[in-house]
């Protein structure tokens, strides 16, 4: 599944005002990036024929 982002700035006087908002977002993103972690960890060792632990599976983790 591939998920498409854009991002705009907004002027510097309407952070307060937005802040609310921009706590909620960031609370449904990190959400969102956790559960899909936790899926990635779920189906790489499912998938995995050998023993794998955390530690191996941190180290071929990439954020990109």
């Amino acid at each position: 599944m591939e998920v498409s982002i854009t991002v705009k700035f907004l002027p510097p006087n309407t952070i307060s005002v937005l802040q609310p908002c921009d706590m909620g977002i960031i609370r449904t993103l990190k959400a969102y990036f956790r559960h899909q972690l936790r899926q990635n960890i779920i189906d790489t060792i499912d998938d995995s024929q050998e023993e794998l632990c955390m530690r191996t599976y941190h180290r071929n983790l990439h954020l990109k």
